[in-house]
């Protein structure tokens, strides 16, 4: 049973549920961060495998002044992409949703708040 009773008092208090014991510490709002971190990761490896690829599709295109066919390569660099992409936005829900349990705020705003909350922290 994790019902602690004090003998003076008499009274039964509760242990710390989970979410409250990561509000006031700061290991949410570092998994937050880290979250964000890895989706803006993913977000520039997909940008990575398109970009220069669409570049010179572009190029290509006003170089004969025609569409010119679809390339396999160009292809396959988009779906891998598109795995970038799937994998950023799964993290980023993962890290919103942690936010909203944890904090009641999105990622952005919660992380807002705790920095506010360590800067006031006394420092003795």
């Amino acid at each position: 049973m994790n019902v602690k009773t004090t003998r003076a008092a008499n009274t039964t208090t509760a242990p710390p549920a989970l979410r409250e014991m990561l509000a006031d510490s700061y290991v949410a709002a570092v998994a937050i961060l880290v979250m964000l971190l890895w989706t803006f990761d993913w977000i520039i490896r997909g940008l990575v495998q398109v970009v220069p690829d669409a570049a010179m599709y572009l190029a290509t295109i006003a170089a004969i002044r025609g569409v010119p066919a679809d390339p396999v390569i160009f292809r396959a660099h988009r779906e891998i992409a598109l795995i970038y992409f799937l994998l950023a936005s799964s993290i980023a829900i993962g890290a919103g949703l942690l936010s909203q349990w944890v904090y009641g705020a999105s990622p952005f705003r919660s992380l807002q708040l705790q920095r506010e909350r360590f800067t006031r922290r006394p420092h003795v």
